[in-house]
């Protein structure tokens, strides 16, 4: 029993590092899959405790892509952001005194100013 609590301490701490940031996967996958005779032998002697580490395996893999998907969807609407602000920089059509975005003018009108018919 004292085997397995050992064991269990020493497969969760691998886990450990992936909770506070994101780091490469690699080295974990690899890790573990070292490790996995001593993840047989907690399954046969205490499956309520291989149970608990697959467990936290799944958590911590969860927190690990929510986390990575959530800044990957944060940096996509700063690019976003950035090129449609540049888009209605470049985008202003001079009239007259007033400028009218491209946004609010349809191509029919677009296609009039461009060619000089009013």
């Amino acid at each position: 029993m004292q085997a397995t609590s050992k064991i269990l301490a020493h497969l969760n701490s691998l886990l450990k590092p992936y909770t506070v940031s994101l780091p490469s996967l690699s080295p974990l996958h690899a890790s573990l899959e070292s490790y996995k005779p001593l993840f047989d032998f907690l399954r046969r002697h205490s499956a309520r405790q291989a149970h608990e580490f697959q467990k936290n395996y799944l958590n911590t893999m969860r927190w690990y892509f929510e986390t990575s998907f959530r800044r990957y969807v944060r940096s996509l609407e700063g690019v976003r952001a950035r090129s449609l602000n540049e888009w209605e920089g470049i985008a202003s059509v001079g009239t007259g005194g007033s400028e009218a975005s491209l946004g609010e003018l349809s191509s029919i009108e677009l296609f009039r100013r461009e060619i000089g018919e009013s």
